[in-house]
Parts: structure tokens; sequence; C-alpha cells
């Protein structure tokens, strides 16, 4: 895989920092993208990693999390998509969140904007078909446990009084299958 290289929107923390951890021990070089200077730091040296800190979001809340969870990945990826196709083969892969996240009380705008990444994916996979380049979802399935969750859920989960929160590492085995050769036909898929 050391021919490989890996963009991680979301790379320098939680759920994507796993991902960008997997990708890198599996020999892919990763650009790892964050929005916190503070997470920059923890990932310089690592072996395959190069942080980058991007903040592309405005000041607004709402904007914010749309900015964050769906912007920044569109952002991204019509960077980087003509030279992939160009070159025949790549990956976008995105990470969403479960359904009864997204449609549960309260989750506005984090629901939504995980929802509009979703059919985003759907639709770039469609237009980018036959090309050599697939985007993918990969999802927990599950809760998380990163700085993102509660640490009132974090707490429940480890004393087992709610389930088993998803670690960052867990994501790591079907994150690398979506980015074989034998995975180029998956395209447009979701895979928790």
């Amino acid at each position: 895989m050391a021919d490989r290289v890996a963009i991680v929107t979301g790379g320098l923390r939680g759920l994507g920092r796993g991902m960008t951890l997997g990708l890198a021990a599996a020999g892919v070089r990763v650009l790892a993208v964050g929005h916190l200077a503070e997470d920059f730091e923890a990932m310089q040296g690592v072996a395959n990693v190069r942080p980058m800190v991007a903040d592309l979001r405005c000041a607004e809340v709402i904007q914010r999390v749309m900015d964050t969870n769906y912007v920044a990945a569109d952002q991204m990826a019509r960077r980087v998509v003509a030279v992939l196709v160009k070159q025949r083969w790549g990956r976008i892969i995105n990470v969403t969140t479960k359904l009864d996240t997204r449609n549960m009380h309260g989750s506005t705008p984090y629901g939504a904007s995980k929802a509009a990444l979703e059919m985003a994916t759907e639709v770039w996979a469609k237009e980018i078909a036959g090309t050599g380049v697939t985007v993918n979802i990969v999802n927990p399935g599950a809760g998380a446990n990163t700085p993102g969750m509660k640490q009132e859920m974090r707490d429940w989960s480890r004393d087992g009084v709610k389930p088993k929160l998803v670690e960052p590492d867990e994501m790591v085995p079907p994150l690398l299958f979506v980015i074989l050769t034998a995975a180029d036909q998956v395209n447009g898929y979701r895979r928790g």
C-alpha cells in the first residue's frame, strides 16, 4: 500500500484519527486534515502521516456544523477528484453516523449535516462510476467513543449502563476493506 495516498478529513481527532492511524499502519501515506490546531501536534512525527489544520468553517453555529460535517468533505472531494480520475484509481471515504443518531430529538443540525453527506456520497458515486474512483461511507453503526460524545454517555458505556461505544480503531477493518483493489466495484455503499 506504499503507493497509496489518502486524505482523511477530520483525520486529527476521533474516528478520523483512528482511521488515519489505521491507514498509516497499513502503509498508506495519509494527509490528516482537521480544524483544531490543538490536535495537530499529537499527529506530528507519526510515520506515514502528514497532519494539516484547515478550518473552512464560519462562526455561526448551524453553519459551522454543516461546514464541519458536509462542506469540508465536499470541498476536499472537489479538489482531489480530478487527480484521482486522471490516475484511474482512488477512494473517497466519508464518515457518517447511524440513522437513529441523525434523526433523534435534538440532533439538529448535526443529524442534518451527516444526512447531507450521506446523500452527497450517493450522488458522487453515481457521477464518477466507471472511472476507477469510488465514493463510500464507513459508519460506526453505533455511538463512537470520541471527544464529540458526551462524557456522561462515555461513562455509562464504560460502566455497562448503556451499549458499548465503538472505539476509533474498530473502524479500521471496514476502512481497509474499501481501499483494497478487491473493492474496486464497491461504490456508493455504506459500510458499518
